[in-house]
């Protein structure tokens, strides 16, 4: 009987000196540490990874704002440049940072010799065919993708129009360290842009076909942390309470998720992204509101998700009351006008994301809440 654990990653609370030991402790495998020197240095732990340094770890310092096949292929021709041969990853930084582990993890041993193999690889799932995969250690230094409990990798099209998911159990990481004050460096807008990614995630999970009371009460508390608790981090941002809080709200927002995948408003704003630039988080909290109007008559008890935003009097003006001197959050803002809908709707229904919407939605649909938002 095929059996799916509701969730394969152990994950602890450490502190930022927990890094250190867990380099130290795994001084027998052959490890690749994926992690910015800026970033290592504004924690104060650049010399200590550099003391600790030999031949077992192998440090790729590259970062990427968007992972595309051609930063994967650039990657593995990098450790193999080396005469690597990896036992395991850790990977310290954001969603971007954690979904490059998981294609290194998947693709390493394919044997891959252009960007081209590797995103033809991905298209058709040929990683599948390969059960040789790295064991992953993530640390989140934001607070919203969830890529350190989830199976998934996101991957756009260099220079392209597409945008695919590598997708195995395999690669969802052993291990999820959650350190709250690695967070507390995100610029504002960071910070905003990721938490509105896991509210999204948080309430696509509560009405998704694949929800269940446990999930909805799991996804629920998140969405509670994240509203009252993201406005008074952005006032105060070194507040450890307030980051341990949306790293709690993003870690359970990911729980909740991974169990169920995400729906039409991470669909639509695909196109959004890929194509005009805007960033995830706000992309998906576009149109959380219009979305949750036409999806409520086929959402079971949606008045208990209603009831956490009554006091900002509805999901709309909260969000707009929490980007307030940050972000707009219309499309006209991000550069993207009337002409630019059919576009944008062309492309926003994507298997395994809009299909999974409580109700089935047309181009119509989308043309009109694209319409609302402008």
């Amino acid at each position: 009987m095929e059996y799916k654990s509701f969730c394969k990653t152990e994950i602890i609370w450490e502190q930022k000196q927990y890094i250190i030991q867990q380099l130290k402790s795994l001084e027998n495998d052959k490890l690749i540490l994926f992690a910015s020197e800026n970033d290592l240095s504004s924690w104060g732990l650049l010399e200590e990874v550099h003391a600790i340094q030999n031949k077992n770890i192998l440090w790729i310092k590259e970062r990427f704002k968007f992972l595309t096949q051609d930063g994967i292929f650039q990657v593995i021709k990098e450790i193999k440049k080396h005469n690597f041969e990896p036992t395991i990853i850790m990977t310290i930084g954001g969603g971007t940072s954690i979904d490059l582990a998981k294609a290194i993890s998947a693709l390493f041993y394919m044997n891959l010799s252009t960007p081209e193999e590797v995103l033809s690889t991905i298209k058709d799932k040929k990683y599948k065919e390969n059960y040789k995969t790295l064991d992953i250690i993530a640390i989140p230094t934001t607070s919203g993708t969830g890529s350190e409990l989830t199976q998934w990798a996101t991957v756009w099209e260099t220079n392209g129009k597409g945008k695919f998911s590598i997708d195995d159990i395999a690669l969802s990481p052993i291990k999820a360290i959650m350190i709250p004050e690695l967070t507390v460096t995100l610029p504002k807008r960071i910070t905003l842009a990721t938490a509105l990614d896991a509210l999204a995630q948080a309430i696509e999970a509560y009405w998704s076909k694949n929800t269940n009371f446990l999930i909805k009460d799991i996804a629920l508390r998140s969405v509670e942390l994240i509203t009252h608790n993201l406005s008074e981090t952005l006032q105060d941002p070194t507040n450890i309470r307030l980051r341990t809080n949306l790293m709690r709200a993003s870690l359970l927002s990911a729980l909740a998720f991974s169990n169920t995948r995400t729906t039409a408003c991470h669909s639509i704003s695909y196109p959004i992204t890929q194509h005009f630039g805007v960033e995830h988080g706000f992309a998906v909290a576009l149109t959380l509101s219009e979305v949750a109007r036409l999806n409520e008559k086929n959402t079971e008890d949606i008045d208990q998700l209603y009831k956490v935003f009554e006091e900002f009097s509805g999901i709309r003006n909260w969000i707009n009351k929490v980007c307030e001197g940050i972000v707009q959050l219309n499309l006209t803002y991000f550069g993207i006008h009337e002409e630019d809908i059919p576009y944008i709707v062309e492309r926003a229904f994507t298997a395994g994301r809009m299909d999974n919407n409580p109700v089935d939605l047309e181009p119509k649909d989308v043309e009109a809440i694209l319409r609302k938002i402008l």
